[in-house]
C-alpha cells in the first residue's frame, strides 16, 4: 500500500491495487529477465476515492532522482510509449489486458520529465503508461479536493540539508539557569549569523539535581516528594510568567501542568512499590530539558524568527552498554532525524540536550553531563560548521585554576588533547564527546556565555606538519583526579604466570568497578592500578 499524509492545504488519499491479474503470462519482454521485473511489482496504481462530480486529477512524480536507471513501464497493446512524451525506459512491459479501473488513473514521473495522464476504461482496449524509477522509489504527490483521510507516515520527506550551513550550540544549565539568562542565550542564537541553527540546551540550573532527589524521596517512601515536585512546579512557572505572555504562556503552562500530572502519578507509582526501574528515573530525570528547551524556542519566535523545538526522544536512539554507557546508533538517528525534519522545517530548531530513545523507543539519558554529548551527535548527523560549547568560563585553561594560580586559557587543544584531559579529571567536556566530531572533523569551541569577548578555546585535529608548534608548547596542560583508590598487587610469584592480569581484572568487573589506570612492572612482580 502507499501512504501519502496531508499537507497544510491538501487531503491525500492511499489505495491499495491487487495485481493478481498482472502475472507474468500478460508482460511480453524486450530485454529484460524476469528478476529484473519481480521489482516492478513496487510500482503503484493510485486513482481518487471521490464522487465523479468531485473527481480531480492527481500528479504524481518520482522524488529521488539521483539516477534514471534502471527505469521500465507498463503500457496498453500496440500502444507507443513516445507519444506520451515518456523517457524512453529501458524495458517495456506490455500489458495484454489491463485491468479493468472505473477511476482515474493518476500516471508518475520525474518532475524534470513531461507530465502526462490517461485514463483507464473499464473495457475497450483502453490503458495506461507507467515510468517510475528502480529502485528505491518514492512519491510525492499534490492534488486539490479529495476525502480527508488520516495517515501515519509520510512518502515524501523534505531532505535535510547538512553540511557547513549548519552551526551547533550548547547551553548549559548555567546559561538557562533564570529568565534573564535565557534572554541571552536567544540574542546569542540570533546574533549567529549561520544559516541554520539547531541549539541543544540542558535544564534549568539545579533542576536535574532535584529531580533525581524526587526519585529519591518517592522510592524511600518519603511524603516530601510531593512538596518537592510543587518547587519544580513553581521554578519554571514563574521563570515562564517573566519571559512569555498571551497564547505562548498559556500554551507553555498548559504542557508544563500535564507533564506536572503525569509526574505525580509515576512518583507515587514509585512511592507505593518502593522502588525506580532505570527507565522510570529517566523519564522523570529528563523533563527538566524539555521545559528550558520550550521556553527558549517561544522566547527565540517573539523575536520574529521561525523557530521549532524537537524533543530529541524522538530522534536520537542509543544502545545501552554493560558499562551504565550508551552507544549512538547513528543510522537509525539520522533516519529519525530526517523524519523528524520533513514534518517541522526550520532554520532555528531547540533541541532538549541528555535525552534519548532506546531502539524499543524506551526513554532513556545519555548520563550525567550528557548534553554535551548530544550536541557532538547532533552535529555529527548534520555534518555542522563547529560545535559551540556555551560555558560560564573563558575556555579551557592549562590547569584546574582553583589549585594553580599560573593556569591559562589554551588557544588550540587536539581531539585527543582534550579527551586525554577530560577523561583525567580536567572540566573541559563530556569525555565521549569527541568521538562524533572526529569522525567528520567537526571542530569544537569552548567558550564563555557571560564574557562573549573571550575567544575560547578550540578543539580540532591539527596539521600533520604542525612540527614546530609541537616543539614551542610540547605540553598542553595537566590535570588531577580526586577520590580515588591505588591498588597495588605484587609478589614474585606472578612472573611468568599465564592469566595472573585476567584473574585480577575480572575480579575488579565482578564487582562494578571501573579501572581507569594500570602500571605495571617490567619485572612482572606488581601490577598497580587506579579505581574510583
Amino acid at each position: 500500500q502507499s501512504r501519502f499524509s496531508r499537507d497544510s492545504s491538501h487531503s491525500l488519499v492511499w489505495w491499495t491495487l491487487e495485481v493478481s491479474q498482472l502475472t507474468s503470462k500478460t508482460f511480453d519482454f524486450n530485454s529484460n529477465p524476469l528478476a529484473r521485473l519481480t521489482k516492478a511489482v513496487q510500482l503503484f496504481f493510485l486513482f481518487l476515492s471521490s464522487p465523479p462530480r468531485r473527481r480531480k486529477i492527481i500528479t504524481v512524480y518520482a522524488t529521488k532522482m539521483a539516477t534514471l536507471k534502471p527505469s521500465f513501464a507498463v503500457a496498453p497493446p500496440n500502444s507507443n510509449p513516445n507519444r506520451f512524451g515518456c523517457f524512453a525506459p529501458q524495458c517495456f512491459v506490455r500489458v495484454s489486458k489491463p485491468p479493468s479501473f472505473r477511476r482515474r488513473f493518476v500516471s508518475t514521473t520525474s518532475p524534470a520529465l513531461p507530465r502526462f495522464q490517461r485514463t483507464i476504461g473499464g473495457g475497450g482496449g483502453g490503458g495506461g503508461l507507467i515510468r517510475c524509477e528502480l529502485p528505491d522509489f518514492h512519491l510525492s504527490a499534490t492534488a486539490t479536493t479529495v476525502a480527508d483521510v488520516s495517515t501515519e507516515t509520510t512518502v515524501d520527506q523534505i531532505q535535510i540539508p547538512k553540511g557547513e550551513m549548519w552551526s551547533v550550540h550548547k547551553f548549559g544549565g548555567t546559561c538557562v539557569g533564570n529568565s534573564q539568562r535565557i534572554r541571552n542565550v536567544a540574542e546569542v542564537i540570533i546574533n549567529d549569523n549561520s544559516e541554520r541553527k539547531l541549539v541543544v540546551v540542558s535544564a534549568m540550573s539545579k533542576v536535574t539535581d532535584m529531580m533525581y532527589d524526587l526519585i529519591r524521596k518517592a522510592q524511600s517512601r518519603d511524603d516530601s516528594y510531593s512538596s518537592a515536585l510543587e518547587a519544580v512546579l513553581e521554578k519554571h512557572r514563574l521563570t515562564a510568567r517573566d519571559l512569555l505572555d498571551g497564547d505562548d504562556l498559556a500554551s507553555f503552562l498548559s504542557h508544563l501542568h500535564n507533564d506536572i500530572s503525569n509526574l505525580k502519578a509515576m512518583l507515587r507509582a514509585i512511592y507505593i512499590a518502593g522502588h525506580a526501574s532505570e527507565s522510570f528515573s529517566d523519564f522523570v530525570a529528563g523533563h527538566g530539558e524539555l521545559w528550558s528547551a520550550m521556553m527558549l524556542s517561544f522566547v527565540v519566535r517573539k523575536t520574529g524568527l521561525e523557530c521549532k523545538w524537537m524533543d530529541t526522544r524522538e530522534v536520537l536512539i542509543v544502545n545501552p552498554t554493560s558499562s551504565n554507557q550508551v552507544d549512538p546508533d547513528f543510522d537509525e538517528s539520522e533516519k529519525r532525524l530526517e523524519k523528524w525534519f520533513s514534518s517541522h522545517p526550520s532554520k532555528i530548531i531547540i533541541a532538549t540536550g541528555f535525552i534519548a530513545s532506546t531502539p524499543q523507543n524506551i526513554p532513556t539519558t545519555l548520563k550525567r553531563d550528557g548534553s554535551d554529548f548530544s550536541a557532538a551527535i547532533m552535529g555529527a548527523l548534520l555534518r555542522a560548521r563547529q560545535v559551540t560549547i556555551w560555558t560560564d568560563v573563558d575556555g579551557v585553561y592549562s590547569a584546574d585554576p582553583r589549585k594553580v594560580n599560573e593556569a591559562v586559557i589554551l588557544k588550540t587543544l587536539s581531539y585527543q588533547e582534550a579527551w586525554e584531559m577530560s577523561y583525567f579529571g580536567a572540566n573541559v567536556l563530556h569525555p565521549r564527546t569527541i568521538i562524533p566530531v572526529m569522525r567528520y572533523n567537526i571542530p569544537i569551541v569552548i567558550r564563555n556565555i557571560f564574557n562573549l569577548s573571550a575567544p575560547g578555546t578550540v578543539i580540532c585535529q591539527p596539521p600533520e606538519d604542525d612540527y614546530e608548534l609541537k616543539l614551542t608548547a610540547p605540553v598542553k596542560g595537566f590535570a588531577t583526579i580526586d577520590n580515588l583508590a591505588l591498588i597495588n598487587v605484587e609478589g614474585t610469584g606472578m612472573a611468568g604466570v599465564p592469566g595472573t592480569a585476567s584473574d585480577i581484572f575480572s575480579t575488579v568487573k565482578d564487582v562494578g568497578a571501573n579501572v581507569i589506570m594500570i602500571s605495571q612492572a617490567s619485572s612482572e612482580h606488581s601490577v598497580c592500578f587506579a579505581v574510583p
